[in-house]
């Protein structure tokens, strides 16, 4: 059992997290969406993420960290993602630990600014409005798993592995599954281990995207 605590893996975000990612081809990404990544330090390290109601407008159906657009009363994108992560998955206490990378999205102009956390998975009480679905994803399992999912993608003249996550209730892909590896990778540092290698997956990306609306 992989054994971390939130102080080992803030010192690995303080030192390698942060990135700034440019636009895709033939994207602006220039509007923020700040993001919570709730974290669990219990026997079982566990990331939590959530699955958006098919009766939203936007991203309906889609696997997610809490997250969202800032409000004019936000003092800052920080303040946008823990906002968010309060409204929907009801977390009153997280203890920000660091930043992944800011990351272009592929479907809009939008960008996720992520901020990792640890929480107390007692206070966690998703709102039925914003969430259909709590769903829990062990990275230790993942990290103790002999493959990772991933789909060939072209960008820039090169061909690259994106990872994809199945979980309970559908497949995690795009800028959430990039944050999820890149959160993996730190993990993995922090406890002397590798991330298991990428397996290229029988999924196709048009058999997983379910939110085209933006």
């Amino acid at each position: 059992m992989l054994r971390l605590s939130p102080e080992a893996l803030r010192a690995i975000l303080r030192e390698r997290g942060g990135r700034f990612y440019p636009a895709l081809p033939g994207r602006k990404n220039h509007l923020q969406a700040g993001v919570l990544v709730p974290l669990a330090f219990d026997d079982e390290l566990r990331v939590f993420l959530t699955k958006r109601p098919s009766t939203m407008p936007r991203h309906a159906g889609e696997i997610c960290f809490p997250g969202g657009r800032p409000s004019s009363d936000d003092p800052d994108i920080e303040a946008t993602a823990l906002r968010e992560a309060n409204e929907e998955i009801g977390v009153r206490s997280p203890s920000i630990l660091g930043r992944l990378a800011s990351t272009p999205l592929y479907t809009s102009d939008y960008r996720l600014e992520p901020f990792v956390a640890a929480v107390d998975p007692n206070e966690i009480e998703p709102d039925p409005h914003e969430v259909e679905r709590l769903i829990e994803v062990s990275i230790t399992r993942v990290l103790m798993g002999p493959y990772i999912e991933a789909i060939p993608f072209r960008l820039y003249g090169g061909v690259y592995m994106m990872p994809i996550f199945s979980v309970e209730g559908g497949v995690v892909y795009g800028g959430t599954a990039q944050l999820l590896y890149e959160l993996l990778s730190y993990v993995a540092l922090a406890v002397g281990r590798g991330v298991p290698p990428f397996r290229e997956s029988e999924k196709q990306f048009s058999e997983i995207v379910v939110a085209p609306n933006g």
